[in-house]
């Protein structure tokens, strides 16, 4: 019996960039590449490696700012899209295709680690994120840092009970729709508080025609499970941010931003 594709082998395809290309790029994009260089300061020619680097939008501005940049997906068509974007640009970015869970980079090391937009937790067991922290403990320089970026899982919970259309029982869900051009994507969100799980169902229509439906989960970790999760790989959080400006991290904050480094011993 052939095996089920985990749900993010082929989330991140044509559909994807219709509906994410115009809401990162431009400014937001701009915005958290600042937030990334305040982070890197005034080092010289930084090595990065940009996990899960989608169309490369990070990675292409950080390279057109004297940095050299790995990035590195498991989706061939975000990495021909971001190659096919910084050639454009007339950046240099080396593009990979690989798995975060055991990382085409294994014998280098970097100055930064950067994995951004929630693009952790996206796997069944928590033994895989753990293997992915590792993975990054391995190729971060000593001094390095790593900016793990993530939904703050509270406000995250907070939002879906609050807009919930269906009340009642364990697992509140809302719906949601947009319009692109004229197809139609609905969004069906559900959190299972209990495992701490948020599920997606999203619906692309043509008129009233389904033309493609996905179904997407991933986890989300609170400050306390995140920083023993990075304690036991080695590392530890040196900052935490609520926001791309640099704000505070509360219950409140829409982000919460880790800048992690080695384990210091004294």
């Amino acid at each position: 019996m052939q095996k089920k594709c985990d749900w993010w082998q082929d989330f991140f395809d044509e559909r994807y960039m219709q509906l994410y290309d115009a809401r990162t790029d431009g400014q937001n994009t701009t915005t958290e590449t600042n937030f990334i260089k305040d982070i890197i300061g005034d080092k010289k020619c930084p090595s990065i490696l940009d996990i899960a680097c989608g169309f490369g939008r990070h990675s292409i501005m950080l390279a057109q700012h004297s940095a050299s940049v790995v990035g590195v997906d498991y989706s061939e068509y975000m990495v021909h899209e971001a190659r096919k974007r910084a050639k454009e640009k007339k950046v240099s970015v080396e593009f990979l295709e690989g798995d975060m869970r055991n990382l085409p980079v294994a014998q280098r090391e970097f100055d930064f680690i950067i994995q951004m937009f929630s693009s952790f937790g996206y796997f069944d067991s928590q033994l895989d994120d753990m293997k992915v922290l590792r993975n990054v403990a391995d190729v971060l320089k000593p001094n390095g840092r790593y900016i793990l970026d993530l939904n703050n899982a509270l406000r995250l919970i907070f939002i879906i009970y609050k807009n919930a259309n269906k009340q009642g029982g364990d697992i509140p869900e809302f719906s949601y729709e947009k319009t692109i051009g004229r197809l139609k994507v609905l969004h069906n969100i559900s959190v299972d508080s209990k495992i701490m799980r948020v599920s997606l169902i999203r619906e692309w229509l043509d008129r009233k025609k389904v033309l493609q439906k996905y179904q997407v989960h991933w986890r989300i970790y609170t400050y306390l499970e995140i920083e023993s999760m990075l304690q036991c790989s080695g590392l530890e959080i040196e900052n935490v941010y609520g926001d791309y400006d640099g704000g505070d991290f509360t219950y409140k904050s829409p982000r919460m931003i880790l800048v992690v480094r080695h384990k210091r011993h004294s």
